[in-house]
């Protein structure tokens, strides 16, 4: 969810400034490579658990695991995490699958599917669509002005209309779930392992079915900054020749990413059950090699 205006866009901007011009490396990080790099983030206490996932052109998969899934259980491409924004992601998809199907248009105002006591704002007689939520253009608050949570450790819950990975926060210590039932098309999808590659392959390598769909949500819509485009739900960051397509999510608790390379048919999944750091540059690294990680400020929110 959004807490801060999106400082992982300017932290992938950072990022970007750092890679080289040259095209990036085809392949992945070898596995004790990779292994070694999620046994850091737990041992250096940026993460009490972590689960990476990749996927080659080839459709194979690879998952690591370091951490606990918090009581001393252990973690796998089962366990459950939130991840936050990243929910949008699939909410752009399902809008832009929606859009192919002759359900809805990108150019619908948003007070056509709304009741009619509620009022969309709107200037200059331009009136505030689909398209404008889905890519994040609309102008409106990043939260309702009426949002006054009972529970700041779970804001969510009562804005309304347990087999899970425990979250923690930058202390360590266990902080209870977060419950999105209004607002669940932002950030309230709980997901696996198993399921996120499976999502990832859907958006490198989609089905006929989904193909129009996921070219409709990932095209460029809109600047966010310096080498920095955003779709229906998706960012594209440019790197020297080759584009990275990705989104992240927080909660209280958790930090995600993913991301997919279209030009080399790969993706790459972190999920992380500490608020503390966030882990976009692990994300990107993994998917580009030359990309330096970084060490992200303790309590910093890095999504959007």
């Amino acid at each position: 969810m959004k807490f801060r205006q999106i400082p992982g866009v300017r932290l992938a901007a950072i990022a970007t400034l750092l890679a080289p011009i040259a095209g990036a490396a085809q392949t992945f990080p070898t596995d004790s490579v990779v292994q070694r790099l999620v046994e850091e983030r737990v041992r250096d206490g940026r993460a009490a658990g972590i689960v990476v996932g990749l996927l080659d052109r080839d459709g194979s998969t690879r998952v690591f695991t370091a951490g606990t899934a918090g009581a001393g259980r252990t973690l796998d491409r089962n366990s459950l995490f939130e991840i936050g924004s990243i929910t949008k992601a699939f909410t752009g998809v399902l809008l832009a699958d929606m859009v192919r199907a002759g359900e809805v248009s990108l150019s619908d105002p948003v007070s056509k599917y709304l009741p009619a006591n509620v009022n969309m704002p709107s200037r200059g007689g331009i009136e505030i669509t689909l398209e404008h939520l889905s890519s994040q253009t609309s102008g409106l608050p990043r939260l309702p002005g009426n949002m006054r949570p009972a529970n700041l450790l779970n804001p969510y819950a009562d804005y309304t209309v347990a087999r899970m990975v425990a979250g923690h926060d930058p202390a360590g210590d266990t902080v209870p779930l977060w419950d999105l039932p209004t607002l669940a098309g932002a950030g309230a999808l709980r997901s696996s392992m198993a399921d996120m590659l499976k999502f990832a392959e859907a958006m490198v390598r989609p089905v006929p079915a989904l193909r129009e769909a996921v070219t409709m949500a990932t095209r460029s819509r809109a600047s966010t900054g310096p080498n920095m485009e955003i779709g229906l739900g998706w960012f594209r960051q440019a790197i020297g020749n080759d584009t990275i397509v990705w989104h992240n999510g927080g909660t209280g608790g958790f930090r995600t990413y993913v991301g997919f390379m279209p030009s080399a048919g790969r993706a790459v999944v972190v999920l992380t059950n500490s608020s503390g750091a966030g882990s976009d540059d692990l994300g990107r690294h993994l998917l580009i090699p030359s990309l330096p990680l970084v060490r992200p400020q303790v309590g910093t929110r890095s999504d959007r």
